[in-house]
C-alpha cells in the first residue's frame, strides 16, 4: 500500500511539475516576444530620429538607439520586479523625451540641428 501512495503522489508530481514547465515556456516565450517587440519599436524610432535631423550626425542616432537599448536590457535583467519597475519608468521617461523632441520636429516643423532634450537627457543619466 506505501508503494502505491508513493507511486501515485509520484504521478502527481510529474503532472504538476509538467504543467509548470508548459507554462513556464509560454510565459518565457511571451517575454522574448516583448522583447523583440521592443527592439523593433526602437528601431524604428531611431529611423524617425534620423528623419527628424537628417543634418545630424547618424552616430548620434546610433548613440540614442544604444541608450534605449541598455534601457530595455535592464529591464529584461533586473532580478527583481521592483528593479524592473524603476527600468521601465525610466524607459518611459526617456521614450517621452525622445518624442517630444521629435513631434516638435516632425509635427510641429521646428527645425533643430539635433535633439538636445534627448543628449541632455542621456548625459543626465549617465
Amino acid at each position: 500500500m506505501a508503494n502505491a501512495q508513493i507511486a501515485y503522489e509520484l504521478e502527481l508530481m510529474k503532472i504538476r511539475f509538467s504543467e509548470q514547465l508548459l507554462r513556464t515556456k509560454a510565459r518565457e516565450t511571451s517575454t522574448t516576444q516583448d522583447y523583440k517587440e521592443f527592439l523593433d519599436m526602437i528601431d524604428e524610432m531611431k529611423a524617425q530620429i534620423i528623419e527628424a535631423y537628417p543634418d545630424m550626425p547618424k552616430v548620434m542616432a546610433l548613440v540614442i538607439h544604444q541608450h534605449a537599448k541598455r534601457l530595455i536590457d535592464d529591464i529584461w535583467n533586473s532580478p527583481d520586479e521592483q528593479l524592473q519597475s524603476q527600468c521601465r519608468v525610466k524607459l518611459a521617461q526617456f521614450i517621452k523625451v525622445v518624442y517630444d523632441d521629435t513631434a516638435a520636429v516632425l509635427v510641429n516643423e521646428q527645425h533643430a540641428k539635433i535633439p538636445t532634450r534627448t543628449l541632455y537627457h542621456i548625459e543626465k543619466l549617465e
